[in-house]
């Protein structure tokens, strides 16, 4: 039955049972009949329409929320006053004049009406889901968060079919401690996690927090693991599609909700408008940074987006995605080699980029110290021919894509990199380019990295190979990489070598564990981590800063720019015959000779 012909057969019914609770008789007179009707046809108008007004016909109940249940408390006080208008002063003017009624049996027929209404709609969301909830749960679940995604979580929970039953919440906030969120109490902090899932005998802890940092999801993540339980977390509303349950989106944790540091928000308006409207290029635009930054870049409604990579596969996938998602964005997808500065002109079709983003190398360290010629030709020489072509063509700004790696270099990967920065300091100020360059370590699950390497691991051999348990590198996840680049490059006015704010360094080996845990399994016994021992070019610790270099901040807290204290560049003349050899294609031996002379910190030629 609806709601509306319940509201009519209710309400025609209090204002008589109203009147017989006021005389305490249920015979009435016939003066009384007809005041009895006069009131109750005009009351149930007043009444029916302010419900409809508030939405109390379309809502779904089942799932009321606070502004549902808000709306209609105001539709009840809104129709109660215009009935007593209406029985106090409108009805004894209505033929047959000369009677009213008794202010008391408006008082009552009001409150009557109030129950009438409000009862029938909360009764199931209220009653009937938190009895159902129990009975149907075989899950005993502690919510993380006694905040307003935990209420959503918790209205999930209780109106889906989810065979959960929440036993209470946690919360660092103490003043929420011995209180209740919709009848659910909040037990205690994070810090008694542990003895909470022991003595509430959960199944299942799920975090309900937005945007948790990484050090929350560790202790939840620690003491759920220690008691053999899974974690979920909830993701923001913003990110579960329409039409979708907060509870059917919950996922497992990851590594970057392990490494995620506390947001920083930065100026999105300077960002936009940097891009908006404007020509923007993505180098390597089918790798893992370059991807991203392709992402970022059309969230930001360039007018073109040009992307460029050699790596045909790479560039489908990141061209398709762009496409489904922006449909209305110009994509040119130039898929050439970083050096064919000829085929990439061409294909802008006259488009002259006001903005590229150069994230096209190869990283590899090993491989490339196999292969150095090819690190330094790819690397290098391609920078120089994006480089000569920006100026040719009067690009506005370029941002290059550095690495850690690049501060006192150890490998050939690291001294191109570093060469990268040298020639961006060396071109700058000397045309109208605007060029910047911005310095990070590594990013979660980019390809190549260990994080998808060692996941394979665990899936297949049962052991993660380790090179050695002192080995640290810094992490960050690849959307703040991303992220922070694009607050950098509108930071920059030319020359800028931009570092960012990568946190603290992780050990290998502790991040390796973690993703056992991830995997539901326990480090050691279900899964050995065995030690391999350092490979050429790799330095047991990274550094973000040389010892020829200080940090200065800027206007955004996770962006530093750094100034150089000492010699930035020990061989001039090496690096310029460098240059020329590159240009020239001349490729041979010389250039790691070359290499040698301009990063003397790789050490003598072997």
């Amino acid at each position: 039955m609806s709601h509306w012909v319940i509201d009519v057969l209710l309400l025609l019914a209090t204002p008589a049972v109203a009147l017989a609770v006021r005389i305490e008789s249920v015979s009435f007179s016939p003066e009384q009949q007809i005041l009895l009707i006069k009131y109750t046809l005009g009351a149930l108008g007043i009444r029916l329409v302010a419900n409809w007004r508030a939405g109390a016909y379309t809502a779904l109940w089942h799932y009321a929320s606070a502004l549902d249940v808000s709306r209609l408390l105001t539709a009840v006080l809104v129709s109660s006053a215009l009935c007593l208008l209406h029985g106090g002063f409108v009805v004894r003017y209505i033929p047959p004049q000369g009677f009213r009624l008794p202010l008391a049996v408006i008082f009552i027929d009001c409150a009557l009406a109030a129950t009438a209404v409000i009862a029938p709609r909360l009764w199931r969301r209220l009653a009937l889901g938190t009895l159902r909830t129990e009975a149907e749960s075989t899950s005993r679940v502690l919510v993380v968060g006694a905040g307003r995604l935990g209420q959503l979580m918790l209205q999930d929970l209780r109106t889906a079919r989810t065979g959960l039953f929440p036993v209470g919440f946690v919360d660092d906030d103490v003043t929420k401690h011995g209180r209740s969120l919709s009848g659910v109490p909040v037990l205690g902090s994070v810090n008694e996690l542990s003895s909470l899932i022991a003595a509430h005998r959960a199944d299942l802890v799920i975090i309900a927090i937005r945007n948790p940092n990484g050090a929350l999801v560790r202790r939840v993540l620690d003491a759920s693991s220690a008691a053999g339980i899974q974690t979920k977390l909830v993701p923001a509303p913003s990110e579960v599609a329409a039409g979708t349950k907060v509870v059917q989106a919950l996922r497992t944790v990851d590594i970057d909700d392990l490494l995620r540091r506390p947001r920083v928000e930065g100026d999105l308006a300077a960002v936009h408008g940097l891009i908006s409207g404007k020509t923007v290029m993505v180098t390597g635009a089918g790798g893992s940074i370059g991807s991203e930054l392709a992402r970022q870049c059309a969230s930001c409604g360039p007018a073109w987006l040009v992307l460029v990579d050699h790596n045909e596969d790479g560039m489908y996938h990141i061209q398709r995605q762009l496409v489904a998602k922006y449909p209305e964005l110009n994509v040119v997808a130039i898929v050439a080699d970083i050096r064919d500065a000829a085929l990439i002109r061409a294909s802008l079709h006259g488009h002259v980029p006001d903005v590229v983003y150069h994230a096209a190398a190869y990283k590899h360290v090993p491989l490339m110290e196999q292969n150095p010629v090819a690190a330094l030709v790819n690397n290098v020489g391609g920078t120089l021919e994006l480089l000569r072509l920006c100026e040719a063509m009067g690009v506005g700004r370029v941002v290059i894509i550095s690495s850690d790696k690049a501060v006192h270099p150890s490998s050939v990967m690291g001294a191109t990199k570093r060469l990268t920065e040298l020639l961006m300091w060396q071109r700058a100020g000397k045309s109208k380019t605007v060029y910047s360059a911005v310095r990070f370590g590594n990013v979660l699950g980019s390809r190549g990295s260990v994080v998808p390497l060692f996941l394979e691991q665990i899936q297949t051999q049962r052991r993660i190979t380790v090179t050695h348990p002192e080995m640290t590198r810094f992490f960050m996840a690849t959307s703040e990489a991303v992220e922070l680049v694009l607050q950098a490059s509108v930071l920059s006015t030319g020359g800028e070598l931009f570092v960012l704010n990568m946190g603290n360094p992780i050990k290998i080996v502790d991040l390796a564990r973690d993703l056992v845990r991830l995997s539901g399994m326990t480090p050691d016994d279900d899964v050995q981590i065995v030690f391999t021992g350092t490979r050429p070019g790799e330095k047991m610790h990274e550094a973000l800063i040389a010892d020829s270099e200080a940090l200065e901040p800027t206007s955004h807290p996770s962006v530093n720019v750094v100034r150089v204290t000492g010699t930035a560049v020990a061989d001039a003349d090496a690096l310029a015959e460098l240059e020329r050899r590159l240009e020239a294609e001349q490729v041979d031996g010389e250039l790691l000779t070359l290499l040698h002379r301009v990063i003397p910190e790789l050490g003598p030629l072997a």
